[in-house]
């Protein structure tokens, strides 16, 4: 099925420019195959696995992954476990103009220049495979290696409490984005006086 978006695709709106989110009515019902359940507390371990390897592959090579342009960049570590190949994630992200990392199965890190953008992958995943689809995403100036590495090392806190169907973003991404989308709840999570409070999506 063509993933094309239909004239109907609804947006999602950057403080700087609207984005689209793919969504195809056929495809945004649960598959009755799919796997892992939600629930499944292995599932979510195999998740979490793959997302703390990428990670790790990242944090070893900061180098390949700093971009030239001295302006923010959105990272979005995101698993869609319904998914039947890696090729969808891939395909997401591509729509969205992101580019991608480290993938590994229905796991994958990828970069993006505008955190709606990043938010609008994790909607659209939820859309083609289901609502279990989880993950984090922060931004940050990536022009030298150690402000890659200084980006990065936000994921894994927030990635963490992440659930099936959440997606965990920083407070700069919380405040860029408008997250007034009918698609999603949104919750303030206060995480400490010296910590920047961050937001949790959740599909609904």
């Amino acid at each position: 099925m063509s993933k094309e978006p239909p004239s109907s695709a609804h947006a999602l709106i950057d403080v700087a420019q609207p984005l689209r989110v793919v969504t195809h009515a056929a495809e945004s019902r649960p598959s009755a195959l799919a796997w892992p359940p939600t629930g499944n507390p292995y599932a979510a371990a195999v998740a979490a696995g793959a997302l703390d390897t990428l990670l790790d592959e990242a944090e070893r090579d900061l180098r390949s992954l700093v971009v030239i342009d001295k302006e923010p960049v959105t990272w979005l570590l995101v698993d869609a476990p319904a998914a039947d190949d890696e090729g969808l994630v891939a395909e997401a992200v591509e729509q969205m103009e992101g580019t991608l990392a480290r993938i590994d199965g229905t796991a994958a890190l990828a970069r993006f220049a505008s955190p709606a953008a990043a938010v609008g992958t994790w909607l659209t995943l939820a859309a083609w495979t289901d609502t279990d689809v989880s993950g984090a995403a922060v931004s940050g100036l990536c022009h030298r290696a150690e402000l890659v590495g200084a980006t990065l090392a936000e994921l894994p806190d927030l990635l963490a409490p992440a659930g099936p169907g959440e997606l965990w973003v920083s407070f700069e991404i919380a405040t860029a984005v408008d997250l007034n989308d009918e698609r999603f709840s949104v919750e303030r999570i206060d995480r400490g006086a010296l910590v920047p409070a961050s937001c949790k999506l959740t599909i609904r």
